[in-house]
């Protein structure tokens, strides 16, 4: 039976945003600091900071490269949504966004169809 029997896209996609987060903290020394924030513009998956700086992280995660590779499901207009997401994010909280640096960057994850076992992890910058 494969893994992805009787799971959902959602499912596979929650995956992957633990082992970004897994990924960032412990490779790269991020705090994760808010996970799934919904916006008006939107989800953020990952909100991650570091000293003068955040980092708003989308997660695409595959099982396939049948419909293209993770990072290419990243879009302009998917592009533009995160940069609102990010604005409307420090909208909401007391959060003065210009005493940061503000980093837009994704993170594509392709998982073993049969195991679910990680395979690759790209991550791109897409906002310095």
């Amino acid at each position: 039976m494969s893994i992805n029997s009787g799971r959902s896209p959602s499912s596979v996609g929650r995956q992957g945003e633990r082992i970004v987060c897994d990924y960032l903290h412990k490779c790269l020394g991020w705090d994760v600091v808010d996970r799934n924030v919904r916006t008006r513009f939107g989800e953020l998956d990952i909100v991650a900071h570091t000293p003068g700086k955040y980092i708003f992280v989308e997660v695409k995660t595959r099982t396939s490269a049948r419909f293209g590779s993770p990072i290419d499901a990243v879009t302009p207009l998917k592009s533009l949504r995160l940069m609102q997401q990010s604005c409307a994010y420090f909208a909401t909280r007391a959060i003065v966004p210009d005493a940061f640096d503000i980093c837009l960057d994704v993170v594509g994850i392709t998982l073993a169809r049969d195991s679910g076992a990680l395979t690759s992890l790209v991550h791109t910058r897409l906002l310095p």
